[in-house]
């Protein structure tokens, strides 16, 4: 009599044990997805015309000036022939200025870089569209006029959303 309680509490704890280590695992996916708003991408700054990466090229130095304001910790940056878009993250303590922030990156932009049109965005997801459309024009083989539509669908989205 013994063995047989024996043998339904060993089952159990078996299937107890099994069940932690499934929802360990899947806990994982979720943890990746929770960070991904406050991990940093740093993506090249690129220019849709442009093969090859231009280490001094405008949209770096759009870039470094915009990466150099206060409050702003990740920056993504596309031009197309005047147009530059500029999609940033905001620290999360300075969430509550983020009105001022866009306020300032646009007046240091058009102070700086006169002869150029900015689009420019905290939206997270005009964030992960530039940074969808960098990591398509590195991936050489990209005809341009798929990367210009797909930058016009970023403008888009972004006057769609103010």
């Amino acid at each position: 009599m013994p063995g047989k309680h024996f043998k339904a509490v060993y089952f159990l704890l078996i299937q107890f044990v099994i069940l932690l280590v499934a929802a360990g695992c899947g806990n994982e996916e979720r943890m990746k997805e929770g960070t991904a708003l406050i991990q940093q991408t740093d993506p090249p700054a690129l220019d849709v015309r442009s093969t090859t990466y231009q280490k001094d090229g405008l949209p770096e130095k759009v870039k470094k000036e915009v990466a150099g304001i206060d409050g702003i910790y990740d920056v993504a940056v596309v031009q197309n022939g005047k147009k530059v878009l500029v999609a940033y993250k905001v620290n999360h303590m300075r969430r509550f200025q983020m009105k001022k922030i866009e306020k300032e990156v646009n007046t240091h932009l058009k102070k700086r870089f006169k002869d150029n049109e900015f689009i420019v965005s905290s939206d997270y997801k005009i964030f992960l569209e530039t940074v969808r459309l960098n990591e398509m024009l590195m991936d050489q083989d990209v005809p341009k006029e798929k990367a210009k539509k797909k930058f016009k669908d970023i403008e888009s989205l972004q006057k769609e959303m103010t």
